[in-house]
């Protein structure tokens, strides 16, 4: 009874009560894919989301799930390079096959290097003043209002 009482209460184990939230991000007027968006509070906990195709994020506060607890945010948005996201090679015993494996890394990583140079849309990075917790103009406040937490983030140079 008293363990009912504080889950209605909102004091349960679980942490703050947590609140649908996301938005868009968009650079250079178009939807950008895999960036990590991060809004920061103040006592150091986060949550975040990975934009999807269209640019969109879902806000997930730590490992708890969808939602973000209310409060001021500082926001970040990183987006790695494509030569950064290639996987390792699996541990292979096989020498020959471990060896086959470097050397298909090593070819995909020049094939996306070739691809950022040339200015492609998948290399297209984002300003760095956005992955700095320091230097990031993006500020925004999760309420209990879910309508006004959608958050768009429109990055410029």
């Amino acid at each position: 009874m008293v363990a009912v009482a504080l889950v209605v209460a909102g004091c349960g184990p679980g942490g703050p009560r947590l609140y649908k939230a996301g938005g868009t991000v968009t650079y250079k007027e178009k939807p950008v894919e895999g960036a990590t968006v991060t809004f920061l509070y103040a006592d150091n906990n986060f949550a975040s989301g990975v934009t999807d195709p269209a640019g969109k994020y879902v806000l997930s506060y730590g490992a708890r799930g969808n939602g973000a607890a209310l409060g001021k945010c500082t926001v970040t948005v990183f987006k790695p390079k494509m030569s950064d996201t290639v996987p390792p090679p699996a541990d292979e015993k096989d020498p020959t096959k471990r060896m086959k494996a470097m050397q298909d890394r090593e070819a995909e990583v020049k094939k996306r290097l070739e691809q950022e140079k040339a200015g492609g849309a998948e290399a297209a990075l984002l300003p760095a003043k956005y992955s700095d917790v320091k230097t990031t103009p993006l500020s925004f406040e999760v309420t209990a209002d879910e309508a006004k937490n959608d958050f768009p983030i429109v990055l410029a140079d």
